[in-house]
């Protein structure tokens, strides 16, 4: 009874080995097959995210400029209340 069991495990290893070996094999042949569209694929995407990244750092430094007039503005505020506080 316990040999059956093994030749089980043993033959059903052996069929999900065989199948993954396989299934790594026709992704490794699907990559290269594939290599120069995925290549093209990937500069097209690099150049949108430049262009996504630029557009971002220009928002970004819209933010810092606008964050940046609200604090020296709450600071004049402030030295002048201050000022006429005396």
């Amino acid at each position: 009874m316990i040999l059956v069991g093994f030749k089980l495990t043993f033959i059903g290893m052996g069929i999900v080995f065989i199948f993954l070996t396989i299934l790594v094999s026709l992704v490794k042949i699907t990559g290269r097959l594939l290599a120069k569209e995925t290549t093209k694929e990937l500069e097209a995407l690099r150049v949108v995210s430049r262009a996504k990244l630029k557009k971002q750092k220009k928002e970004i430094a819209h933010e810092e400029d606008e964050i940046l007039v609200a604090v020296i503005s709450a600071a004049i505020s402030a030295h002048h209340t201050n000022v006429e506080s005396h």
